[in-house]
């Protein structure tokens, strides 16, 4: 790995290098404008080739994305039951606590409401 991008910056490095020598060499004539785009070309080439590598080799970014998406699933997941859980318990409480009052009133007898108790 570290002798590929060695290899790739010394590719960079010399082609820049020659470009610029051949900028240089050129005369102010009417080819320099088409020279400089061909220069410009190669350096894109160069500049993107290991982009070109790394996609042409036997990599399924499909299965990079499923995996880390079923990272983030579960992740998520876990969040939410710990959060619907509390919320599940606090509202059990609540309709406990208002059916009883519901039922003290329905025979008339004077309650008072608990107070927030979690």
């Amino acid at each position: 790995m570290i002798e590929s991008l060695s290899n790739y910056a010394m590719t960079i490095v010399c082609s820049s290098l020659m470009i610029n020598l051949i900028q240089m060499i050129l005369p102010n004539g009417h080819s320099r404008k088409y020279v400089i785009f061909v220069c410009g070309v190669i350096t894109t080439i160069i500049l993107i080739s290991p982009v070109i590598t790394f996609l042409n080799k036997d990599f399924d970014i499909q299965a990079v994305l499923n995996l880390n998406e079923e990272k983030l699933f579960d992740i998520e997941k876990e969040k939410y039951q710990e959060y619907y859980a509390d919320e599940i318990i606090s509202t059990y409480k609540s309709n406990i606590e208002n059916g009883i009052v519901m039922r003290l009133k329905a025979i008339r007898i004077p309650s008072k409401k608990p107070a927030n108790r979690i």
